[in-house]
């Protein structure tokens, strides 16, 4: 149980990593934010092969014969890991992008976040470690828990964001690239390559915003209702994904899936 609440400890450093960065990244040059992205990559690469490695050896032992050409292939997970080592890079910039606009209470809902995932998983082990083989449970746990933990920071965040008091973006009807060519000029990032990258996100930010007031404003069909829909499904969406990264990035700093490559206890 001491390793258990020493996992939660520094699920809690990383959480609160992410969320100084987040505050600081105006005046930080490229190289501590290439650091920052090198921790959430190999966190959010270290989660998705902790259960992938599972899904390697029941696929092999059960699928497979063991003298076939793609078990060979498969047997030293170096394919396995390259494809977890992708998305987790794709998964990490997102995950910058989703952290450089959040504001004070969504700083405060990861740091919270960080604490509920431990919880979560601590329940999920005294509930249902005794009905899980040794060498599988602790991947299979962990997973459980990001899946529950990342859909409710992610209404979380929603929740936060959509209460947050409009700003005071340009409103006339249509006048959405205004909108977007103003909030994308106010972003101010000491990295050139992270500045895109927050300019993106605060295009997002500002396209919600937009949407939703055409969407009060239009009261039926139109072109300007379908793109005003669609936009708030791709701000959701993305913000989704966000909140998916985070999570798994937390779950990662206990990860360990060396053993499920090795077959040893998780």
């Amino acid at each position: 149980m001491t390793q258990e609440y020493r996992g939660i400890a520094f699920t809690l450093v990383t959480a609160a990593i992410l969320v100084v960065w987040s505050r600081v990244a105006p005046s930080l040059g490229c190289v501590p934010s290439a650091l920052l992205l090198a921790l959430a990559w190999g966190l959010i690469t270290l989660a998705g092969a902790d259960f992938a490695f599972i899904r390697r050896r029941a696929f092999i032992g059960q699928y497979l014969a063991s003298d076939a050409l793609l078990s060979r292939l498969l047997q030293p997970g170096l394919l396995l890991l390259a494809w977890q080592a992708l998305k987790g890079l794709v998964l990490a910039l997102l995950l910058l992008l989703g952290t450089l606009a959040l504001d004070g209470s969504q700083q405060a809902l990861l740091l919270a976040d960080a604490l509920l995932l431990g919880l979560i998983g601590l329940w999920l082990a005294r509930r249902l470690s005794s009905q899980l083989r040794p060498g599988v449970a602790g991947a299979l746990l962990r997973r459980w828990a990001h899946r529950i933990n990342a859909p409710l920071l992610w209404l979380g965040l929603m929740a936060t964001r959509l209460a947050a008091p409009s700003a005071p973006a340009p409103a006339p009807a249509g006048d959405w690239l205004g909108a977007v060519q103003q909030a994308a000029g106010s972003v101010t990032v000491g990295c050139d390559a992270l500045a895109l990258l927050a300019r993106m996100q605060a295009v997002a930010d500002v396209s919600l915003r937009w949407a939703v007031a055409r969407l009060a404003e239009a009261g039926g069909g139109g072109e300007q209702t379908l793109l005003a829909g669609l936009l708030v499904t791709l701000f959701f969406g993305v913000s989704f994904v966000v909140a998916w990264a985070f999570s798994l990035a937390l779950t990662g700093v206990t990860a360990r899936p060396w053993a499920q490559h090795h077959g040893q206890a998780g």
